[in-house]
């Protein structure tokens, strides 16, 4: 399909939230940003590299394809894990893009000069969301870290293809089923991270050998690092929260928090004395801030997976009593208008998202252990504390999973709190 637009100018909508925008769920704001407004200079370079790297793949294996032939493939809200495609191509096949007159467009029949406009300003767009959380001066440093390595590996992966240019790369992906370029470049992330975060495990044991042996504690002498006091925290939600957030505990560092989900999640129990949750901890908020509940006892704030327990309704007194990452979740409608071209940001129903998540509760799913942790994103027989955040948005059309980790067969906190999808709004410290 040919669309009549010659110069693209996409935007993008700046969504400070305000308490009440997250409560008007299924809508759309009307706030537009252009993209010629965001300052390229003050992006981070790492999460300039990452958007980079994603729309350079893209542009490398998918320069013929066709909506038509995509026709069949299902959408990765459905979590198909039998598509034939990656999920940074799903991710374009879903993108939401329209008109003015409201008609549907597909990335894929742009022609060629508006690709690599739409990629572009795609790429901006998503450094500009991912800079704050690379900054973030509690833990940005460590996700920059988290990401400088994994574009490293993007980038040795394209230098080995071939120096010559975009041919001998695409001479070797000769099939986009096969997925040859992302098997390459996910593998070469997967082992990457794993060295790093098992090296960093190990070393903090030796620097902390008493992790091993003091149990979780809020008493004066023995408070754990990310302890907050749960009537502050309650205080906090109160002012900022709503219905269908998400709070996100990375205790500690970024990398403990991967190398227990991704590689050694036995381990678990030798880190009791990090925090609440040594490997970290996600949960849907369940009420607006005037609806929560008054007491640090009173269960409802949350609900999560939670281990031994499985699907449970959560306190702040026992289980977020400590630093966390308040967010909302997102995603973005684009709208092609010329040089008026932007975006709206469209957010879950929270009834929905959280009728899901009741359910498993009353279903009584346990909390996934041994192999099944390790391949929990694929089950629904039981969950942690990641996946029935993730599937309780996926269902209903939001992808809360980091891009280049879609296909890894956990979550990790982490890498939730790097969705494209995933905003944060507020630092509970």
């Amino acid at each position: 399909m040919k669309t009549k637009i010659i110069f693209l100018s996409l935007a993008f909508i700046v969504t400070l939230a305000s308490c009440n925008k997250n409560e008007e769920t299924s809508k759309n704001t009307n706030n537009e940003k252009l993209i010629n407004d965001i300052n390229v200079s003050k992006l981070n370079s790492e999460a300039k590299r990452y958007y980079g790297n994603m729309a350079k793949f893209i542009s490398l294996t998918t320069p013929d394809l066709k909506s038509e032939q995509l026709s069949k493939i299902k959408s990765a809200a459905n979590d198909d894990s039998d598509s034939s495609l990656n999920p940074i191509v799903e991710e374009f096949v879903n993108l939401d893009i329209v008109d003015d007159s409201g008609s549907k467009i597909s990335f894929f029949d742009l022609s060629e000069s508006e690709k690599e406009l739409f990629l572009n300003q795609w790429a901006t767009a998503g450094a500009d969301a991912m800079t704050p959380k690379l900054n973030n001066q509690e833990i940005g440093k460590e996700l920059e870290e988290y990401v400088q390595i994994q574009n490293d590996a993007f980038d040795e992966v394209m230098e080995e293809l071939g120096n010559t240019g975009k041919t001998n790369i695409k001479s070797s992906v000769s099939k986009l089923s096969q997925n040859e370029l992302y098997d390459k470049i996910s593998s070469r992330v997967i082992e990457r991270i794993k060295q790093k975060s098992a090296v960093y495990a190990k070393e903090l044991l030796l620097r902390n050998p008493e992790l091993s042996k003091v149990m979780k504690s809020s008493t004066s002498e023995n408070k754990y690092p990310d302890y907050v006091d749960p009537n502050k925290v309650l205080e906090q939600l109160r002012t900022h929260a709503n219905r269908v957030d998400v709070l996100i505990n990375l205790p500690s560092t970024v990398w403990l928090s991967a190398y227990l989900y991704y590689y050694e999640p036995l381990a678990i129990t030798k880190y009791v004395g990090i925090g609440t949750y040594p490997p970290g901890h996600v949960s849907i908020v369940k009420q607006t801030k005037t609806n929560l509940p008054t007491s640090i006892y009173d269960d409802g704030v949350t609900i999560s997976s939670q281990n031994s327990r499985g699907v449970i309704d959560e306190n702040v007194n026992l289980h977020w009593n400590c630093k966390a990452h308040l967010c909302y979740v997102r995603k973005r409608e684009w709208r092609w208008r010329g040089f008026r071209s932007g975006f709206v940001d469209v957010y879950p129903n929270a009834d929905k998202v959280i009728a899901y998540a009741e359910s498993q509760r009353d279903a009584k799913k346990p909390y996934c252990s041994g192999w099944d942790f390790i391949t929990a994103k694929f089950r629904d027989n039981c969950f942690i504390c990641t996946t029935i955040t993730w599937r309780s948005f996926d269902l209903e059309g939001f992808n809360t999973h980091r891009l280049l980790a879609r296909w890894m067969p956990t979550i990790a906190p982490a890498d939730m709190l790097l969705s494209d999808n995933v905003v944060e709004k507020h630092f509970i410290k």
